[in-house]
């Protein structure tokens, strides 16, 4: 598993695994598609037998094994929360963001 240090931005081109909310790990029970309710959706769960990117929709520029065209990640802050990484950590300088957000994470990173 890759270390990624606070307060250093990460190289973008790497997919952050886990801290992405496509992220599927070996192990893990999931449910593809849209269903009526949990329980429904608790029917149809199989088991992930490899770790991978999981999203559905189009292959995700950050997946080397699949070169995508687009970045579709997506923060997953419980895993970033529990690293003690913020929020943003993974996103791109150009990501939207308010004057407030850009200071903070001009500040984190320490971009002046």
């Amino acid at each position: 598993m890759t270390a990624w240090p606070p307060h250093q931005q990460p190289d973008l081109s790497i997919c952050p695994q886990h801290f992405c909310f496509f992220w599927d790990a070996e192990g893990d029970l999931k449910a593809s598609g849209f269903y009526k309710s949990p329980e429904e959706a608790s029917k149809n769960f199989v088991k992930i037998t490899k770790s991978q990117c999981g999203f559905q929709y189009g292959c995700c520029s950050r997946n080397k094994a699949e070169n995508g065209t687009k970045d579709f990640y997506e923060p997953c802050e419980p895993a970033l929360k529990k690293a003690g990484l913020p929020d943003f950590y993974f996103s791109p300088p150009a990501w939207e963001r308010s004057a407030g957000e850009k200071e903070i994470y001009d500040a984190y990173f320490g971009i002046k």
